[in-house]
């Protein structure tokens, strides 16, 4: 009896801790910084980036967020974190609110390959991987972008989405089942393209998180079991 009691346990433990590091999107925003927006537009960006999570991004643990901010280098904005929390949102709030426009040349697929690297190396385990890059213009520095996407599809994610703002903006990068770009004319534009996109992005059935947590559970549960009996 002490012995079932003892797997029970056990199993419980590794249900519990399945579910807890679950989530039905792991979303990467990747945002251009590139000296070819000017101040002015970058921080109609910024504001429309941070009045989007506010509206749109549940608090109730079904979405984790990481943020990278790029122009010929790429800086990690905010860590990819669950947000299950009002705490939580308001974090990722104020490092948006903090970001200051980098400024240089134009390396999407560096950016799209540091996002992928961050969301397959920690310990957060998505339903889905979504990399959701907005742009101005095109890839100048770096690493072919179409290869850093194809490279993210290939470990597993499942789209890489453009948001391309005015004429110039070149979306080949995007990729994966069910991909797309969303257009905005000018920064004037970007409040409503970044809304459109993320609740695209965002939007799941109806009861989809608990059943992709409750999955990834099991699925944890079942290694555990094999490994004891092992």
């Amino acid at each position: 009896m002490k012995k079932i009691l003892t797997i029970g346990l056990m199993a419980f433990t590794a249900l519990t801790y399945n579910a807890k590091a679950a989530v039905d999107l792991e979303l990467a925003l990747v945002i251009d910084g590139s000296g070819s927006i000017t101040a002015a537009d970058f921080t109609l960006q910024k504001n429309a980036y941070i009045a989007s999570i506010t509206n749109l991004i549940p608090i109730d643990g079904s979405v984790a967020i990481g943020v990278w901010q790029f122009d010929n280098s790429v800086q990690q904005v905010f860590a990819e974190t669950i947000i299950s929390s009002a705490a939580a949102k308001t974090a990722l709030i104020n490092a948006l609110t903090a970001m200051t426009q980098l400024g240089g040349l134009t390396a999407i697929g560096d950016a799209i390959a540091a996002a992928s690297t961050a969301l397959n190396s920690n310990a957060i385990v998505g339903n889905r991987q979504i990399i959701d890059v907005s742009t101005d213009g095109s890839n100048n520095s770096g690493q072919n972008p179409a290869t850093a996407t194809a490279n993210f599809l290939a470990a597993g994610g499942e789209q890489v989405n453009g948001l391309l703002v005015g004429p110039n903006a070149v979306g080949g990068f995007s990729g994966g089942t069910g991909s797309f770009n969303v257009v905005a004319n000018d920064f004037g534009d970007f409040q409503t393209a970044i809304d459109q996109k993320l609740a695209r992005e965002v939007g799941v059935p109806e009861g989809g998180a608990t059943i992709a947590m409750l999955g990834l559970a099991l699925a944890g549960l079942a290694a555990f079991g094999r490994k004891f009996a092992a």
